[in-house]
Order: C-alpha cells, then structure tokens, then sequence
C-alpha cells in the first residue's frame, strides 16, 4: 500500500483551479531517532482532463534539511497494480527542495498501471523511496444545474461553483464521473448481492456512471423528487432538487481535500456514491466496501441525507479500512471498540473536510441534513452518550455512544496543535498502529505513541484523554464518580481512580451548595438539572475534575397524549372505595391506614375498550427504592386479559413486606402489547400514593 500520512506540502490542481495547503507538522523538528533516518514522501494529482493521459506537478519532502546545491537526483519508475515495476527509471530529474518537479506528460496511463515509484538517489545510491497512488482525471466539462432541497435551493455555477464531469464530445453524451468520483444513480433499487470479505465489490458494467444527453455546457436538473407525485414539480412540491448533482459536487470536494490532507487520492480508486438508493423517504446511509450508498431524506424533518460531512463520513469509513487493513473485514463482527473507532475517525473526517472547504469549525455532524446529529466538541455527543470512558459499558452495543471518547481529545488536541495536524496525528496512529484487537485504550495509546513519532507534544494527547478518563499517565489521578437518586435527594459516591491514593475531594453540586466529604448526600430543593462536579487530588498532588448532568424530580412521568381512540379507565377502587378517577388526572392518594391486610389488597378497574383490539396486559409497578423511577424491577404483577374480555380488572395485591407507614407509590395501567412505564395513554393508568 501507498503511504497515506504526509509530513509534506501538497498542491492541487482542480481543472483551471489551485489550491495548496502546507500541513504544519512539517515544520516541526523530528525526533533524534528520525535524524538518522531519509524519509521520503511524495504526492502527485493529475492535472491533464484527457482519458489515460497524466500530467502534473511531483511534489516532495524528506525529513531532514538538504542543502540546495546537494547532488541528488529523483527517479520515477511505473507500477502495476502489484505494485512491480514495469518502467524504469521513466523519468530522471535532479533534486531541489525548494522547487516542484513538473514531470512530462504520460500517455497511455491505464487500468493496468497503479501509479509511480519515486526513489532519492545519492552517487548511484538509494537513499529513500516512496509509492504514489495514481487515478487518471478525466473531468473535461464543467456542469451547471439545480441543487439543494425544499429548505435551500442553489445553482451551480452561480451560488456553488460548477461541477467536474467528463463529456463525450463525440456522442453528445455527459457522465458524472471524473476518474476521481463517481455518482450512480440506484432508482430505488438495493445491492442485492452478498459482501465479500472486503464488502461489496465494484462493478462498473452493473452499476454505471449516471449519464444523460447534454450540449458543450452540460447543465443537468434530474432529478427532483416530489413530495406529491400528484402534484406539479413546483418549489413547493421538490423535496431535493438533485442528489445526483449534491452527490457529485460534495463528492469532488471531498476527494480534492482528502487528497490534499493524506497526499493521496482517499480510496485505493475513485470514489464511488450511489443516490436513490432502496426505499424512499426512509434514511439510509451506509459505506458498503465499494459504495458510498443514500436513498432519500425525509420531508420536513432531513432534508437529504448528501451533504458534505456526511457523504466525507461515509467515505473516511474506506480511507480507515485503507489505513488500518486489520478494519477492512465486512464478515467479521468487530468488537464495541473497533466499531467506535471507526465512526468516531469517520465523523472527524466530515468535520475536517468541512472545516476546509468552509474554514468554519462547524463541529455539529449532521447539521445540514437535520440526521444523525452529534457535537463533537462535547464528550457526550447525544443523547445517551457515555460520559467518560469509565461509564463505557454504559454504551452497551451501540458504537454511537462512544464516539465523544476519540472526537472529544480530538477537539482539545485541535485546540493546540491546529485542525490538520490533529487529523494527521490520528492518521499516523490509524496507519503505524492501530489494530484490529484494540481497545480505546490502547487506540489512545497509539495516537500517543503517533505524538512523539511526527514531533509532537506527547503531554497534550495525555492531557486531551485524560479528559475522558482515558489513562496514558504514568502517575496521577482520574476524578469519576457514580450516584443514586430517590427523587430530590441524591446519594454521591467517589469511584476515581489514582496510581496513589486520592486525598482531598471537592464536590459542586451544581445548586449553588457544595461538600468536601468523599461520598456526600445531597438533597436538592427543587426538580431540575443540574451539573454535579466532582474535583479530586492525589498523593502525588495530581488533580481532576469530572463533571455529569444530573436530573432530579418529586414527580412521575406523565401519561402521553394521543388522538388515537384507544381504551379508557372508567372508575378505579381501592379496597372497594372509590377513587373518583378522571382521565384528566392520573395521580390519587389513599390512606394506607384504612388498610388492614396488607397481603390482600383489591383493586377493581372498569372501562370501554373503545377502538383498541387485541389482548391487554394490566401491569403494576411499586416504587420500592423512591427515587422517582418506576424501573423493571418496580413490577410487583403483570396479568394478560384476553381480547375477548371487556377493558376491565380484577386483581389483589400482597404488600404484607412494605412498610405503610411510609409513603408507598404505585402506578397501575392496562394497555395493549408490551410497554413501558412511561409509554402510556392518558385514561389508561393511575398512579396512587399510600400514606
């Protein structure tokens, strides 16, 4: 394989346009054991539109200074796709560091070549060598049309620039493929076929270019996709004007600054997108091993799912399979872990393309589609999101959840080292290090390892994990802790971690009160959220802070609204009284001392089905610990009514191990199905306090 990390300058040319960027990590002084080492890197794009025809600027760098009149010569031989030469010595040239070479146009450049090998040489000696990756540009035309969706329309060519495609000038025929990407157009249609072992493989011949009649200035506008195939295709009625156009467009400037930020094209070949994929109107996005795959967005709520960070996300799924070929396995199913990487380096990767093309720090992902969205600049990224490595298991299966562990020390690395570089550091590790039986300690430790390899401060990435609980440390302490709630009070408990002994603590509560005590108890005066920190120190005089969002109530969850015609409770009794129930209220209080035995306790429920079929399954939970919850292990009795059977219900409760004299809370509720305590209808449960 190429070499994909690129301590270099790279310069590219986007047909009639430049753009270079110089990656700072250059600049920065290897370390002692690189000093002894000649390190070459190369990096080439070809500039020449013509089909099997490359032309272009060779760009170099090595890893030591040279001085300008030092006798070294630069020698390029052609590849095969097995990497064997078949040309040597093509082209010879002598070495200057501060100049590019421009090296001769190439003809017949095909299928059969994989690239360039570029060697240094010295008095007839090899003095360091590189492989280049090379893909044949074929972008001859440049294409206008309609972009965008419902809620922003553009035109390219005017709002967004035009777009790289190749025309066949002889049929009048245009095709969005540029041989650096290409778009498919799936009409609704899936991949049936089975994943090999490298997931889907390619076929061009099954799975064409997307192609259409066109004039010298191509312009294409399919094709709109309608929110009312009924109705006329007016801006009201388009709910995304061209994916096809999106796609190519959000492709081409991916591949161009992934290019530009790896030194090599991002996949072994083109970029592959297929639009219109499977069903419509249900969001589906997946890279495949060969495809980048979107069907549609949804009115209203996702746009369309190709945009520019999420269609680069999609493709940082290949360039990790690249990077690291222990990943690139689609019959094996990964560890948490490794499935956590992969979406974390893959959202870093939209980030950072997205920073380029926008010099923004939009660290939103999903922004634009309204999909999928996560802050990367936070540890909990969404909803559900781990807090620190040491609530990991937390994340259960979902790889999602985890994500804010890589991307959060991503944020605070970019912070100090700058956004490219940060990138390039994950690169390296991705590259050097990473395998496919790690865990997120040891991913960590290998972007460590990565830090002091390209000359950077080690101490930064120790101190961006440590920032999620990730130890690289050698001496020092983590601040963690865990808690329990019973409603407004809760109970805190230290669980940091240290390589000595933790010796002073400082908790905020959040509430404006705070403690110094290891495992305080705190009861707050009112239901809220609150952020609880916990501030530690060790015997080595290391400290930590952890902070989570705590969330405290005195009160249940309420029932759901619902327009549906479901099944009502009529009148509810206690110990044949009646609590004069109302579905408009749901919570009763009954005096526990009228009860006098306490293992027989009536309940009697009568109501009208209403349009509700099927069999109900009458529930009750007991709130055994009061914290506020009801939770699965609250059912203290669940009984299936049959279908048949009127909304009604008949059951005795035995309470004779609760204490009464406390206040006791139940909640009682029949609906059709399995459900969840909070998942329920108004008019379908009560919740009563004994007392």
């Amino acid at each position: 394989m190429d070499k994909l990390f690129r301590q270099s300058s790279v310069c590219l040319l986007i047909y009639g346009l430049i753009g270079c960027s110089q990656s700072d990590s250059s600049s920065k002084d290897p370390n002692p054991i690189q000093n002894k080492i000649t390190k070459l890197t190369a990096s080439f794009q070809d500039q020449n539109p013509a089909v099997e025809i490359i032309a272009g600027n060779l760009i170099i760098s090595i890893n030591k200074s040279i001085a300008d009149d030092a006798d070294y010569t630069v020698q390029i031989d052609l590849i095969d796709k097995s990497q064997k030469i078949v040309t040597t010595n093509w082209y010879t040239n002598k070495y200057r560091p501060s100049t590019n070479l421009s090296i001769p146009t190439l003809e017949n450049f095909n299928n059969d070549l994989y690239g360039f090998k570029v060697s240094l040489i010295e008095n007839e000696k090899l003095i360091a060598s590189d492989i280049i990756r090379i893909l044949d540009f074929t972008g001859n035309a440049q294409m206008t049309g309609t972009g965008g969706a419902y809620n922003n329309k553009w035109e390219y060519g005017k709002q967004k620039p035009s777009i790289n495609i190749r025309r066949d000038n002889d049929n009048n025929l245009c095709y969005l493929d540029n041989g650096f990407v290409q778009v498919i157009d799936m009409n609704d249609q899936k991949d049936l076929r089975d994943s090999g072992i490298r997931g889907k493989s390619v076929d061009d011949s099954l799975y064409p270019a997307y192609s259409f009649s066109c004039a010298e200035a191509p312009h294409n506008t399919e094709r709109a996709i309608l929110i009312d195939d009924l109705l006329e295709a007016t801006d009201d009625n388009i709910w995304t004007y061209s994916v096809l156009n999106d796609a190519m467009h959000y492709g081409n400037r991916t591949y161009q600054h992934l290019h530009n930020l790896l030194g090599t094209p991002p996949l072994d070949d083109k970029l592959r997108i297929r639009v219109h994929y499977g069903t419509p109107f249900t969001p589906f996005i997946n890279w495949d091993g060969g495809y980048a795959n979107f069907t549609e967005g949804y009115p209203d709520v996702h746009p369309s799912p190709v945009t520019l960070d999420i269609l680069a996300h999609e493709i940082g799924h290949g360039v990790l399979n690249r990077l690291t070929p222990s990943f690139n396995n689609f019959d094996r199913d990964f560890s948490l872990d490794i499935k956590t990487t992969h979406e974390a380096f893959s959202d870093i990767t939209g980030f950072v393309v997205k920073y380029k093309e926008t010099q923004q720090k939009l660290w939103i992902h999903g922004e634009d589609a309204n999909l999928a969205k996560r802050q990367l600049n936070k540890i909990v990224t969404e909803e559900g999101a781990v807090e620190s490595y040491l609530d990991y298991e937390d994340a259960g299966r979902n790889p999602y959840l985890g994500i804010g562990l890589l991307t959060y020390p991503f944020y605070l690395l970019s912070k100090t080292i700058g956004i490219e570089d940060t990138y390039s550091l994950y690169v390296h590790a991705a590259q050097n290090c990473w395998q496919d039986d790690h865990t997120l300690q040891n991913i960590a430790a290998c972007i460590k390892s990565s830090s002091d390899s390209i000359g950077q401060s080690s101490d930064d990435v120790v101190q961006a994990f440590k920032s999620v609980k990730i130890k690289l440390f050698e001496e020092g302490v983590l601040s963690h802790y865990e808690y329990e709630k019973f409603k407004l009070n809760v109970q805190f408990e230290d669980t940091s971690q240290s390589t000595g002994q933790t010796t002073e603590w400082h908790w905020d509560f959040g509430d404006g009160n705070s403690s110094t005590e290891a495992n305080p108890n705190h009861s707050y005066s009112s239901k809220g959220t609150y952020n609880a920190t916990l501030s530690v120190k060790d015997n080595s005089s290391d400290t930590d802070v952890f902070t989570r969002t705590i969330e405290v109530t005195d009160e249940y969850c309420a029932p759901l609204n619902t327009s549906i015609n479901v099944a009502q409770i009529n009148t509810v009794d206690l110990n044949s009284n009646s609590l004069g129930y109302n579905s408009n209220l749901y919570s009763y209080v009954y005096d526990a001392s009228t009860i006098t035995d306490k293992s027989d306790i009536a309940i009697e429920i009568s109501g009208n089905k209403n349009d509700e079929s099927g069999d109900i399954i009458w529930t009750v939970w007991l709130d055994k610990n009061n914290n506020g919850i009801y939770e699965d292990s609250d059912v203290i009795k669940t009984e299936t009514v049959s279908a048949s059977e009127n909304y009604s219900w008949k059951a005795s409760l035995d309470l004779s191990d609760i204490d009464l004299t406390k206040a006791q809370f139940l909640r009682i509720a029949g609906k059709r199905n399995h459900f969840f305590p909070c998942s329920i209808y108004k008019g379908q449960m009560i919740d009563i306090e004994l007392q």
